[in-house]
């Protein structure tokens, strides 16, 4: 059995010897044949990556961090720039100024002539978060010029619909902290009107200062304050109580007021909502086609292509 199992290992390493052997003729065989189809697959490959045939396109990028911004939900700053600036009111803005129909030609009464202009958006804009969570916007045009414009213009739209989106809910703040303020005015209104009250129907200032007075008085032989002491007595709690709520309530609309102030602030102040860190700019060297590439793989696919082809015609001129 043993001497089976070495015979026939053997026999497979002869087979594999006899294969690579073959393949190694035949290469050396077709040698002009293979150099003269990998040399002309090189050139056709050169020839047809030419501007002739593919326009070439050049790329712009900008690099930016989101700043001066709150979160709507629990994704944070840089997810929230990511989808303002992939949003389709931004999109549809940048294909009305570029008028992309006509820019990446498409036909605007086609059967699916947006889906088509949306591949075409998606293909040529690209926009991600770097690992450092920034957001980058890389923009491939078949001019260097325009695509520095469109990816800066993305940017500047961005803003501008951050502005509106933080306004609206700065607006709704500030609104909801006015109506608050309206209400604790009214109430620190009706008690000061009341405490007014006091003072003017039952001579009530001061509780603490009154009933030493009245002490005092009763303690001198005095029956002067006795109207005071009743009212003291009767209207003294309420007195304390309505100081001590209108000195909160006071607090509390100081506090409000504050935040409003700030809120309001917001609304009508205009702040950037990003921070430059590359700006975007009309490269002088094209990003697409890569001509090396292509004229490589064009040689490389040929040469295997060739050698292939050759060595199923020596194996069907052995075989027959």
């Amino acid at each position: 059995m043993d001497k089976n199992k070495e015979n026939m290992t053997t026999k497979e390493e002869d087979k594999q010897k006899f294969d690579n052997t073959s393949l190694i003729n035949i290469v050396v065989k077709y040698k002009w044949h293979i150099l003269a189809i990998t040399v002309a697959a090189a050139l056709l490959g050169a020839f047809f990556s030419s501007s002739i045939f593919i326009d070439p396109l050049y790329k712009s990028e900008a690099v930016a961090y989101p700043s001066n911004v709150s979160t709507f939900s629990n994704e944070n700053e840089s997810e929230q720039m990511l989808q303002i600036l992939s949003s389709q009111a931004i999109k549809d803005s940048i294909i009305e100024k570029y008028d992309l129909w006509k820019h990446y030609k498409v036909a605007r009464d086609s059967k699916y002539a947006k889906s088509t202009l949306m591949q075409d958006y998606a293909q040529y804009v690209k926009i991600t978060k770097t690992p450092y969570d920034a957001v980058s916007i890389e923009v491939l045009d078949k001019s260097p010029d325009t695509a520095a414009l469109i990816a800066n213009d993305i940017l500047l739209m961005y803003d501008a619909l951050s502005f509106n989106l933080h306004k609206e809910k700065y607006i709704e703040t500030s609104d909801m902290l006015r109506s608050q303020m309206v209400r604790k005015q009214h109430d620190i209104d009706s008690m000061k009107s009341r405490l007014a009250e006091l003072s003017q129907t039952y001579g009530l200032l001061d509780y603490e200062s009154q009933s030493r007075e009245v002490s005092n008085a009763f303690l001198s032989g005095s029956t002067k304050v006795v109207e005071l002491k009743k009212s003291l007595e009767q209207y003294g709690p309420e007195l304390i109580d309505l100081k001590t709520k209108i000195e909160a309530e006071a607090n509390k609309y100081a506090n409000l007021k504050e935040v409003y102030e700030v809120e309001y602030r917001y609304t009508i102040a205009k702040r950037s909502y990003y921070t430059l860190v590359t700006a975007p700019y009309p490269d002088d060297h094209k990003a697409y086609p890569v001509r090396w590439v292509i004229v490589l793989l064009s040689a490389v696919g040929a040469c295997v292509l060739s050698v292939l082809v050759a060595f199923i015609i020596e194996r069907k001129k052995k075989n027959g």
